[in-house]
C-alpha cells in the first residue's frame, strides 16, 4: 500500500497573485536580487531572491502552520530541486515542476515509511522503491 500524502495547499495562485505587479515587463536579463523577507498577507514569509514580483532563485518559504519549502523558484513556483517538510516532520526532498512534486525524489513519512523514486503531477509514479518501519519492501 502506497503511504497517503499531506493534501498539497502551499502552492495557491493567491501567493502568486500578491507579489505580482500588474503589467509588469520581467527583464529576463536580470540578475535575481536578495530583498528583505516578504510577510503575505495570511503570515507565510517569503526569504530569499526575486525578479520583479516573483520568487525567483533560491528562497525560503514558511507558512504559518510549520510547513517549510526551501530550494529553486521560478517565476513565483517551487522549481528544480527543493525540500518541503511539513509540521508532522514528513518530508519530500527533490525535483519540481508546476507547483507540484514532478521528477525523481524521497518522501520520507515520519511513520519510518520512505518512497525514494519517480513523481508525476504529485504523486509516486514509475519506478521506485516504498520501504516501511518492519523492514518490508516494494520496488517496481
Amino acid at each position: 500500500m502506497i503511504a497517503e500524502l499531506p493534501k498539497m495547499k502551499y502552492f495557491t495562485q493567491d501567493f502568486f497573485q500578491e507579489t505580482k505587479v500588474q503589467g509588469e515587463k520581467v527583464d529576463l536579463k536580470k540578475t535575481p536580487e536578495k530583498r528583505a523577507p516578504y510577510i503575505y498577507k495570511g503570515g507565510a514569509v517569503y526569504d530569499g531572491t526575486w525578479l520583479g514580483g516573483f520568487r525567483h532563485g533560491n528562497g525560503t518559504m514558511k507558512w504559518t502552520d510549520g510547513t517549510c519549502y526551501s530550494g529553486t523558484w521560478s517565476y513565483g513556483e517551487p522549481s528544480e530541486n527543493g525540500t518541503l517538510t511539513y509540521p508532522d516532520g514528513d518530508k519530500y526532498e527533490g525535483s519540481w515542476s508546476s507547483n507540484l512534486m514532478n521528477g525523481f525524489g524521497k518522501f520520507t513519512h515520519v511513520s519510518g515509511t520512505v518512497y525514494n523514486g519517480q513523481w508525476k503531477l504529485g504523486k509516486q509514479h514509475g519506478n521506485g522503491r516504498e520501504s516501511w518501519a518492519d523492514g518490508s519492501e516494494y520496488v517496481g
